[in-house]
């Protein structure tokens, strides 16, 4: 059994099922065998007759996948989303997962050269889908045009193996704006943490002055009630080339670290002046 029909090489235009001899892309090259099946065993003649039946199968494959495809979209367009579904199970107890399939496959073939046969519906489908990676697609029709057959399960292992590469990439993404979503919360808190210890800082600060006006209040209020116009001038006077706190080590006992011990009693104070005032004569 021959064949007089010759082979259509390059892209093929979009046929439909009512083609009567769709154009059959050429056999593959003798040296090629398709996966799981020796053509050495079946003599030259017979492999050459089996490969071109076998490009006439897939050929058929196709366009009845692109046609099918073509037909359900626009079904899908006529009938609208809601009543596609009850359309697709009332006429051919399809699910529309598998119409998807379809219509997908048919816009994928779209413009592809007749070697795109050469792969198994399963495959094309799996090539078809919206989340096939582009790179495979490129590499699998490369090979096709090539002469290389390829196996559904081998297509389908490389699509897979893309998708955890690239699940694992957007996972490193995602861990990498997590770590930066984590360090700009934790520069926030550092931040935070520090303004509230300025602010404290700051409070304690306003409040030891606070505390120290209202004591130099009471030292001023108590200055005026004993002395006299002329004793509070003199007092001044004396004090101006001095500090206050020096004054007042003349009086108050303090301890090894220089800290202010308090005041006791009358006899203390005149104790301790009279004790500072012997260490100075000396």
């Amino acid at each position: 059994m021959t064949f007089s029909h010759v082979p259509r090489v390059g892209r093929f235009s979009e046929p439909t099922l009512l083609d009567a001899r769709p154009p059959v892309p050429a056999p593959a090259p003798v040296g090629v065998a398709a996966p799981g099946f020796n053509y050495a065993e079946v003599g030259e003649d017979v492999a050459h007759q089996l490969r071109t039946l076998a490009a006439r199968v897939r050929r058929f494959q196709t366009t009845a996948i692109a046609e099918v495809g073509r037909c359900l979209s626009a079904a899908k367009e006529a009938i609208g989303h809601g009543g596609f579904e009850a359309w697709l199970n009332a006429e051919f107890a399809m699910s529309v997962r598998s119409a998807e399939n379809y219509m997908s496959a048919a816009k994928f073939l779209a413009g592809k050269s007749a070697t795109v046969a050469y792969l198994p519906p399963s495959a094309l489908y799996a090539l078809a889908a919206p989340s096939a990676d582009e790179h495979v697609i490129a590499a699998v029709l490369e090979e096709v045009e090539g002469g290389k057959v390829l196996s559904a399960n081998e297509v389908r292992e490389r699509l897979n193996a893309a998708a955890k590469e690239r699940k694992l990439a957007e996972a490193q993404v995602r861990k990498t704006a997590e770590e930066i979503r984590k360090g700009k919360e934790a520069e926030q808190r550092r931040r935070r943490a520090e303004k509230a210890r300025e602010e404290k800082w700051r409070a304690d600060q306003q409040a030891q002055e606070a505390e120290r006006n209202k004591a130099a209040r009471t030292a001023a209020t108590f200055l005026f009630d004993k002395l006299s116009p002329e004793d509070i001038a003199t007092l001044l006077k004396i004090m101006k080339p001095t500090d206050f706190w020096k004054v007042t080590r003349f009086f108050i006992p303090h301890n090894y670290l220089g800290d202010a011990v308090g005041i006791s009693d009358g006899a203390s104070v005149v104790a301790n002046f009279r004790e500072h005032m012997a260490e100075v004569a000396r």
